[in-house]
């Protein structure tokens, strides 16, 4: 079974209000940012980015500005 498959049906049994909402595509985005919370080293962060299809310099800068303005939102 394909990826999304699972994940749409997963979406759907596991009581979402809006399951359509629950997709890979955000699911991949929140695991690249929430890594930003986590000290890796160089050739760490590199293996997640290939294994994200990113490159390491896309996914150092472009998670990382998403981890920011989240943390500004937070406190204000």
């Amino acid at each position: 079974m394909a990826g999304t498959k699972v994940i749409r049906c997963l979406a759907k049994n596991c009581g979402a209000k809006e399951p359509k909402l629950l997709t890979s595509t955000k699911f991949r985005k929140h695991i690249a940012t929430s890594l930003q919370l986590m000290t890796m080293q160089s050739d760490e962060m590199e293996q997640i980015a290939k294994f994200m299809g990113h490159t390491k310099k896309t996914h150092s800068e472009f998670f990382r500005q998403v981890f920011i303005e989240f943390d500004k939102s937070t406190k204000t």
